[in-house]
């Protein structure tokens, strides 16, 4: 069985993949397919809110996928254990509130999700990094 860092890091993907359709299907419905297979112009109706929100929420998780992929590589090389598996579990599920409630636009719960996933990142290092914290940038 796989460990569960990775799996978290799988589940993650999925999210990534439906999220990056998300703005596609708002982009369809207000410019047409024909519009946005082609080359928006300036002059295209502007898109709705939760478009906008939905490619700065996909591209927000993009951004946090390639450090917790660093950590979960980590986890592979023997140090996975209760705390580096209630991290990444942690981290999934705030990185998908986080996702929902940006696109919805809700902005405090939007904020704590974000700080919650940063935490789970932190405890991961913690666990897995300490021991190497003296030499980790003298090399």
């Amino acid at each position: 069985m796989a460990p569960v860092e990775f799996i978290c890091l799988l589940q993650l993907a999925v999210v990534a993949i439906v999220l990056a359709m998300v703005p596609v299907v708002g982009k369809v419905q207000v410019w047409g397919i024909r519009r946005y297979v082609g080359h928006p112009t300036d002059g295209d109706a502007p898109l709705p809110a939760w478009v906008q929100r939905s490619e700065r929420a996909h591209l927000n998780l993009m951004e946090n996928m390639i450090p917790f992929a660093v950590i979960v590589a980590g986890t592979m090389f023997g140090v996975s254990n209760e705390t580096t598996q209630l991290g990444a579990e942690i981290f999934v599920v705030a990185r998908l509130v986080q996702a929902i409630v940006h696109i919805l636009g809700i902005p405090w719960i939007r904020s704590a999700a974000f700080l919650v996933s940063i935490g789970a990142m932190v405890a991961i290092v913690a666990e897995i990094g300490v021991p190497y914290l003296p030499t980790l940038f003298l090399h």
